[in-house]
């Protein structure tokens, strides 16, 4: 292996690590999610999406001033 090909190897490698690394740490942050829906539940008046939220459990809890289970 020569040192052009080592650089090349190497650059590859690191790439795909730190790819790894920040969709890991996405994950872990909960920034990214699976599956789609609220990830916060039996809490909508303490959820920072709350006013932007189209969810019908939060839509129904803006009407009724309470959470209404479905």
């Amino acid at each position: 292996m020569n040192r052009k090909e080592f650089i090349r190897v190497s650059g590859r490698w690191l790439i795909l690590g730190l790819l790894g690394i920040f969709s890991g740490a996405l994950f872990y942050r909960h920034q990214v999610r699976l599956e789609n829906g609220c990830n916060v539940t039996d809490h909508c008046k303490h959820c920072g999406s709350f006013a932007t939220c189209t969810l019908p459990e939060a839509l129904k809890y803006k009407k009724n001033g309470k959470k209404e289970r479905i």
